[in-house]
């Protein structure tokens, strides 16, 4: 007898990201099937943010792979996390007004990404002139490129 269930049929279509230290979920991700040209299917990842119910949760971007997905997941949480900071920092809540509504959940993520991006090109302009001064120098060694930040985009 073949050792078979009807379990084995069951796939995926949702996931949740939820931080370790979190008691809360910070994103969903959920695959989503379109029928696309000549009978194919495309696949695509919609990522929200987390919310009770689903009329409460926002829109972060969608993605055609999981992997790009989790990692769009995961940088909208960090970039959420440093608005917050960065409110608690400049003490908005104690001046009148209060804190300023938080930016759409994409518009975040882009200026997020956009913020790393410039850090890696910033980054990669200085190593290519601290090169270029070894090289007017005749140093036999360059300067080593430093490591790139963990969830830093990395451009080749």
């Amino acid at each position: 007898m073949v050792d078979w269930h009807p379990e084995r049929l069951a796939q995926p279509v949702e996931w949740m990201l939820q931080h370790p230290v979190s008691p809360r979920p910070f994103a969903i991700i959920r695959l989503i099937r379109f029928p696309a040209q000549k009978g194919t299917v495309a696949a695509w990842y919609r990522i929200v943010t987390w919310a009770e119910t689903s009329a409460d949760r926002e829109l972060v971007g969608w993605c055609l792979s999981h992997r790009a997905a989790s990692e769009a997941a995961w940088d909208f949480f960090r970039a959420q996390s440093s608005w917050q900071h960065a409110q608690a920092a400049s003490r908005m809540h104690e001046r009148p007004g209060g804190v300023p509504p938080r930016p759409p959940a994409h518009e975040l993520l882009l200026a997020y990404r956009a913020a790393l991006r410039e850090a890696a090109l910033r980054d990669a302009a200085l190593h290519e002139a601290a090169l270029h001064e070894a090289a007017l120098r005749g140093t036999a060694e360059a300067p080593r490129a430093r490591e790139p930040r963990e969830g830093a985009l990395v451009l080749r």
